[in-house]
């Protein structure tokens, strides 16, 4: 558990609460938000694996965009997919599953990644 300055801080960075007025939601905008709705309750998060803990449909943060980009989204672009993994190793560093599997990382961590990622691809309209 993080001290309160560090809980802070990421509250900070990080908003939990999208803000959607005025901006044009993209594929990349519209797979990560997918994504998150995935694993918005803990108990669809994992760690370790990208899809599935003993027999149970649970997903990774890289587990739940692949699953929004390849199954939720109509007419699979990988050229947005790999734009929503830039836009998260932009915010949590390049070794996204790294980041998820990490002991210290919790899913609220993951989730304030999620909407930062979810954030700026909304700001730049993609």
């Amino acid at each position: 558990r993080l001290p309160d300055a560090g809980r802070r801080v990421i509250r900070h960075l990080y908003p939990r609460r999208l803000d959607m007025s005025d901006r044009k939601i993209g594929p990349v905008s519209k797979g990560l938000i997918e994504a998150k709705k995935l694993i918005e309750n803990e108990d669809n998060w994992a760690k370790g694996y990208y899809h599935g803990v003993n027999g149970v449909l649970k997903y990774c943060l890289v587990g739940a965009v692949q699953t929004a980009f390849l199954w939720y989204k109509k007419g699979y672009n990988p050229e947005e997919y790999h734009e929503a993994l830039r836009e998260l190793a932009a915010i949590c560093g390049n070794d996204i599953e790294g980041f998820n599997d990490y002991y210290a990382t919790t899913h609220s961590a993951v989730m304030s990644v999620l909407d930062a990622a979810i954030n700026n691809a909304l700001a730049k309209g993609i």
